[in-house]
């Protein structure tokens, strides 16, 4: 309900958004703005319980996302963690690497065990890739990404399967109409 009442914004009702597609910039009808719900208390709450529920089973891991959207939710996925008596490891990537000081692009320490990446949301999956593929080049085990909204069918993530990772989501664009 906070998705859809909160975060999920149409133009006809009198925003303004502007998508960029291929540089041009473009009227678009609606987008997600889960920066409106994301961190509000009782929603990053029950995102983490949610997160809980789906993985406590491949119990230990570590988490991972990318900034900005992945830096609460690996907060909160943490922080349920110690709560819960399971702590995990917690990352997050930055968009662009630092230019000064250690110059990471990786802000936390590593371990060995596998990784679940989380966003709010999955569309292309190029988020996910760019993550993918920095973790790789570390030698770290990749073996989930969770999203909390998936745009397109499974079979568009085929190729995170065919590397081993499973791709999982809480909602599609057809809950939301």
């Amino acid at each position: 309900r906070a998705i859809a009442e909160r975060a999920l914004v149409r133009q006809s009702d009198g925003a303004r958004i502007v998508h960029a597609s291929q540089g041009v910039p473009r009227e678009a009808a609606w987008l997600f703005d889960f920066r409106a719900v994301m961190l509000e208390p009782t929603w990053l709450n029950t995102y983490a319980e949610i997160f809980w529920e789906t993985y406590a089973h491949q119990y230990p891991f570590q988490v991972g996302g990318m900034e900005t959207a992945g830096i609460p939710l690996v907060a909160a996925i943490v922080m349920k963690g110690v709560e819960r008596g399971t702590p995990v490891n917690g990352f997050f990537i930055r968009k662009s690497r630092k230019r000064e000081g250690l110059m990471k692009t990786i802000e936390g320490t590593l371990n060995d065990k596998p990784v679940i990446l989380v966003d709010d949301l999955i569309n292309s999956g190029g988020s996910f890739w760019r993550q993918i593929l920095i973790l790789e080049e570390a030698r770290i085990h990749i073996s989930d990404a969770f999203a909390v909204l998936a745009f397109r069918s499974p079979d568009a993530y085929a190729p995170a399967r065919d590397k081993g990772i499973e791709v999982k989501w809480l909602f599609t664009l057809e809950d939301f109409g």
